[in-house]
């Protein structure tokens, strides 16, 4: 008996159709795998706006005011004076923001999905100390403030 399934073997390419086997299996158990998301690699990419490809990080997150000129403190906005009608210009210039304008602690109004370089109407009910948000949309995550000083020029 050892003698006969040994020449089987050697006679019809036995080995080689056992290896054939194995590799289609693997071949199929890869797929599978791969398309259930077992495996990464076959998984679609979330798209960010602004990614920093060599961080992965949102930039969108630390979007800054860089128009118009801001201060961090509220003592000092008088040093910065604004019309009415104001540019607010940030940098990833292509982040969609919420922008809104603060005056007494209070908010005086909102504008959601805005591209920046968008023009504002500051039409507050007094001139004087006031202080510019921008939020990132979604999630709601405040990302810079400044203050400026508001006036009918």
């Amino acid at each position: 008996m050892e003698g006969k399934n040994t020449s089987f073997w050697k006679s019809s390419g036995g080995v080689a159709i056992i290896v054939a086997m194995i590799a289609g299996v693997l071949g199929i158990a890869n797929t599978v795998i791969s398309k259930s998301g077992w495996l990464g690699s076959n998984r679609p990419e979330q798209v960010v706006t602004a990614v920093q490809p060599s961080t992965g990080v949102d930039a969108c997150q630390s979007a800054r005011i860089v128009q118009p000129r801001v201060t961090r403190s509220r003592a000092e906005a008088k040093a910065f004076p604004v019309s009415r009608r104001v540019a607010v210009v940030w940098e990833p210039t292509e982040c969609i923001m919420v922008v809104q304008y603060y005056q007494g602690d209070t908010l005086r109004d909102e504008w959601k999905q805005q591209v920046s370089g968008t023009e504002f109407d500051f039409r507050p009910p007094l001139d004087g100390e006031t202080e510019i948000k921008i939020w990132r949309e979604p999630p709601g995550v405040i990302t810079d403030a400044g203050w400026v000083w508001v006036s009918q020029q």
